[in-house]
């Protein structure tokens, strides 16, 4: 059985390999990166389990039937604990950049999507997209297969999703039968 450490090293190479994958089907890939989670006066009947459902159906029901996410390919997400925004997710979702531009606009769009329609506006939104000049790398937004240095700062940028958390020591990352909650969620070409 693989210990936190491995499942997230395991994890981080699922990421990289997608995002090999993407850029080898791909020209272009637009990258937006999303962080979701919910109100403090909402937060007592959020359970992991209602945030992964919300999310999954935002993501695989909504590319199908919703012209935000019509040009989604995939996504690679997490869920995370905190003391102060309790259950919340951190999105990286990735559209064909051949035919979507405006990685602010999407993001933004995508939290709006998020706090409006799928928690009924008990949900909070926040675009990195829209704030990409407080990171150190330039990984979001229109990514071009040529260009390997945004490429790799987007690999480097995964790894906060896939990294250990605390919580996961500190038992919070069990259901009520002590079974472990999974994490980490990565989409398909």
């Amino acid at each position: 059985m693989l210990n936190d450490l491995e499942i997230n090293h395991h994890n981080h190479q699922s990421v990289l390999k997608l995002i090999d994958e993407l850029f080898t089907s791909y020209s272009k890939v637009m990258v937006v990166r999303v962080d979701l989670s919910y109100l403090k006066i909402a937060m007592e009947g959020v359970s992991p389990q209602l945030i992964k459902q919300q999310i999954s159906a935002m993501l695989t029901n909504n590319s199908r039937h919703n012209a935000l996410f019509e040009h989604l390919i995939t996504y690679a997400w997490c869920l995370e604990y905190g003391t102060e925004r309790q259950w919340h997710a951190h999105l990286f979702l990735f559209f064909n950049g051949q035919k979507v531009c405006h990685d602010i606009y999407y993001s933004m769009e995508v939290c709006k999507y998020w706090v409006n329609i799928m928690t009924q506006r008990a949900g909070t939104g926040f675009s990195c997209n829209a704030k990409q000049d407080q990171y150190n790398t330039n990984s979001l937004g229109m990514i071009n297969r040529n260009d390997t240095d945004k490429i790799q700062a987007l690999k480097e940028a995964t790894k906060y999703i896939c990294k250990q958390d605390l919580n996961i020591e500190q038992g919070q990352w069990r259901d009520q039968g002590g079974k472990k909650i999974r994490t980490m969620f990565i989409g398909r070409l």
